[in-house]
C-alpha cells in the first residue's frame, strides 16, 4: 500500500504526502482493492479527548550506551543528550560531503493532488487527477494529497501521542526495545545493523491488520500490554489513526490501480 505521512500540521489544512512504494502491486491492484469490506466514516473520528500527562526528559547515567546482565556494551541512540555533547561517538557522526548543505535545495514542483476531483466520481475530474498522479511518480516517486478527509484536529492528536511516548525518558522508551528478529517495539539509527554511518532517528513501530479477529483493536491492546495503561489513551488513538489510513491507502491505491490504465 501506499505510505502516508502528516505534514503541514500547523496550517489549516493538513497535506499529506504519498509515497507509492510497493509499484508492483499495482498489477495485483484490482484484486487487493476488491477485497475492501467497509469504510470508516472519518466523521466519526474528529472527537477524541485526549487527558496524558506531561513527561520531561530525563538523562540516563550512560545515555550512549546499553548493557544488560551478560552482554557487551551497544550504542544507543538519545538525542536529548547527544545534541549538547562535544564529543560524540564516531558511529553517529556523517563525513562532510554527506551533510546538508548550508544552501537550501531548488524548489521542487511537485503536483498537490486535491482528491475531491477523484472522490467526485466525475469523469473528466478523475482523469485530470489520475495524469497529475502520473506525472508526480514518473518524475520525483511522491505527491502530496490534500482534502483527503483526514481531520486536521484528528492528526494532530496523533501528533500528541507521538510525542507523549517520545518525550518520555530513554530507560521508559527501551521497556519496548525492539528485539533482533522483531518487528514491534522502540528502536533508534539502526544501532544493531550497521556501525557507521548511523541517523539520528528514532521509530516506535506495531503491527495492524484488517483480516479477522485480529484487527480487533489489536494496536489498543499493544499499548496497554507493552506500555501499560498510562498509554491506553495512544493506544486508543492509534488503533483510530491506522483504520482511518488504512481505508485511505485503499482510496490511494484505487487511484493508483488507474495508473495502469492509462
Amino acid at each position: 500500500m501506499p505510505l502516508a505521512a502528516a505534514d503541514g500540521i500547523g496550517g489549516s489544512v493538513a497535506t499529506l504526502v504519498v509515497v507509492p512504494v510497493y509499484y508492483t502491486l499495482l498489477q495485483r491492484g484490482q484484486q487487493a482493492f476488491g477485497q475492501r469490506q467497509h469504510k470508516l466514516p472519518i466523521a466519526k473520528i474528529k472527537d477524541i479527548n485526549l487527558a496524558m500527562p506531561s513527561a520531561k526528559n530525563q538523562l540516563s547515567s550512560s545515555p550512549t550506551t546499553n548493557e544488560t546482565k551478560g552482554e557487551q556494551k551497544s550504542l544507543v541512540f538519545d538525542a536529548p543528550f547527544l545534541q549538547n555533547q562535544s564529543d560524540i561517538p564516531h558511529e553517529f557522526i556523517w563525513p562532510d560531503e554527506e551533510k546538508p548543505c548550508s544552501e537550501p535545495p531548488p524548489m521542487l514542483h511537485v503536483p498537490c493532488i486535491d482528491l475531491n476531483g477523484f472522490f467526485s466520481g466525475d469523469p473528466v475530474a478523475i482523469s485530470t487527477t489520475t495524469k497529475l498522479v502520473k506525472q508526480a511518480c514518473l518524475e520525483h516517486g511522491f505527491f502530496p494529497v490534500v482534502n483527503h478527509g483526514m481531520d486536521l484536529q484528528f492528526l494532530k492528536a496523533a501528533h500528541k501521542c507521538l510525542d507523549f511516548f517520545f518525550d518520555r525518558p530513554l530507560q521508559e522508551k527501551q521497556r519496548v526495545q525492539r528485539k533482533f528478529g522483531d518487528h514491534c517495539g522502540y528502536a533508534s539509527s539502526f544501532t544493531n545493523r550497521f556501525s557507521s554511518k548511523l541517523p539520528w532517528k528514532k521509530m516506535l513501530s506495531f503491527r495492524y491488520c484488517t483480516d479477522g479477529q485480529q484487527a480487533l483493536n489489536i494496536v489498543e491492546s499493544y499499548f496497554l500490554n507493552a506500555m501499560g495503561e498510562d498509554f491506553g489513551e495512544s493506544g486508543k488513538m492509534f488503533q483510530k489513526y491506522n483504520e482511518a489510513m488504512s481505508n485511505l491507502s485503499l482510496e490511494i491505491m484505487e487511484l493508483l490501480i488507474k495508473l495502469v490504465l492509462i
